[in-house]
Formats: C-alpha cells, sequence, structure tokens
C-alpha cells in the first residue's frame, strides 16, 4: 500500500492492518482493535474509488489518499533480476490491493480447492 496524508507525507505498507493498528494516532482516534479495522477499510475503500470502482463514492478517507505504488516504491533496492517482469507485475497488483483470487483469475490459474 502506498498511503499518502493529507500533509503530503508518504507511506508505503506491506500490511495495512498491522499499520493501522499502529498508527491510530494519525487519524485521531485512540488505538483500538475496532477503529483499527475502521481506518483500514476507510483506506481500502478510498482505494477502490482511486481505481475507478463504480460502488466506491470517495478517493479520501479522512483527507488520506492510497494510491498505486511503484516497483522501486515496493521492493526498495532489493534484487528482482530473478523474478520475471510477469512476477514483478502480479506482486505489484498484489501490493496494490488486488486480492490473490483476482491475480489467479486474471492468470487463469485454477483455486485449490479442499474435499
Amino acid at each position: 500500500w502506498k498511503l499518502v496524508s493529507p500533509e503530503g507525507d508518504t507511506f508505503v505498507v506491506k500490511n495495512l492492518a498491522l499499520w493501522a493498528r499502529e498508527n491510530c494516532a494519525l487519524f485521531g482516534v485512540e488505538s483500538t482493535k475496532e477503529n483499527a479495522f475502521r481506518i483500514m477499510a476507510g483506506l481500502k475503500h478510498a482505494k477502490q474509488g482511486a481505481d475507478g470502482k463504480c460502488y466506491a463514492q470517495t478517493t479520501t478517507y479522512k483527507g488520506w489518499r492510497a494510491e498505486t505504488g511503484t516497483e522501486k516504491e515496493y521492493y526498495g533496492n532489493a534484487d528482482m533480476a530473478k523474478l520475471s517482469s510477469q512476477q514483478k507485475s502480479y506482486q505489484i497488483d498484489y501490493f496494490n490491493g488486488t486480492k490473490a483470487e483476482e491475480i489467479a483469475e486474471k492468470v487463469k490459474i485454477n483455486a485449490i480447492t479442499k474435499h
């Protein structure tokens, strides 16, 4: 996740739920499980709006934006040479909030089911 505060500060986050639990104060609320869930849900909804999803009527949550990050922002200086461009693309999709099931459907991978 790439989050931008109302002041323009950028946060690149791999685990949105954990980040929300640890940063409730940035939203002016007490650090509780319920508040962290509200923050996470609000940011996810804002990201869906930014992505043009018709059911999401906003692109911000309390002035915060969730934007699409770049490979450099997500991986920093990590050596990505062993990944194909397709693998990198799927990773970035995942980091930007695309569900694993949607990525699997995109590349036509059948779900594994337990019997």
